[in-house]
């Protein structure tokens, strides 16, 4: 019996914990863009409010003189900009800025009782990519036996039953929406702990050579 599934690595990584020394400050690859808008946004609310807040309360103490409004604003505006330096700065020390969006899908199929695997990587995910790995599992099937296939129900997935071109593979698709069921997302999750996280990538080629690293070391 295998267990079979695909899942999507590419320059938009996701960041895991990583052992480090006390006191240092480990590297880690975020989607950069993301973040700094987050902070802007906080920055200028914080900006505009105290501004607000400032007029509203010396309106009601004394009148507001225009010099006064306008040495407020040369106040603030330095302190803002002062902040907004600074948290580029962090970011820039504790990130590596990877804003690209190139990725590649990696099929792949483990069968638990004799440990073989089976894998592939393409750019896209269809029903010939699919049909391509069964085919590989199709000849590492044991001679006379059948090579019983559990898989999601994807819509390039094949539906139970035999598979057309491949008299020796069975297709079983799990309940929708139970991806616990199928060990292989075991899987994944290992690759993106241990692998594939907290790293750039340079091109799809790069990401080809990273995941075919990773899954050779997995097997």
């Amino acid at each position: 019996m295998w267990f079979q599934d695909e899942a999507r690595f590419g320059q938009q990584t996701s960041t895991t914990k990583v052992w480090a020394e006390k006191g240092s400050r480990p590297k880690a690859v975020i989607p950069i863009c993301l973040v700094k808008c987050s902070i802007l946004r906080r920055v200028r609310r914080v900006r505009r409010v105290r501004r607000e807040n400032i007029v509203d309360n010396q309106a009601k103490i004394c009148e507001l003189t225009p010099q006064v409004k306008v040495l407020n604003e040369k106040l603030l505006t330095p302190l803002a900009s002062y902040l907004l330096r600074q948290i580029e700065q962090v970011l820039s020390e504790i990130s590596i800025k990877q804003q690209q969006f190139e990725y590649a899908y990696l099929f792949g199929a483990v069968c638990p009782t004799t440990g073989e695997t089976e894998a592939l990587i393409s750019p896209v995910e269809n029903k010939e990519v699919m049909y391509s790995l069964l085919g590989q599992i199709s000849h590492r099937a044991q001679s006379a036996r059948m090579a019983v296939v559990v898989m999601d129900r994807a819509a390039w997935h094949f539906k139970d039953g035999l598979v057309k071109g491949l008299e020796n593979v069975v297709i079983i698709r799990l309940s929708p929406y139970s991806p616990e069921l199928n060990p292989i997302e075991q899987v994944w999750s290992w690759l993106r702990q241990h692998k594939l996280s907290n790293r750039p990538f340079a091109n799809y080629d790069d990401i080809l050579d990273q995941v075919s690293e990773a899954w050779n070391a997995f097997i």
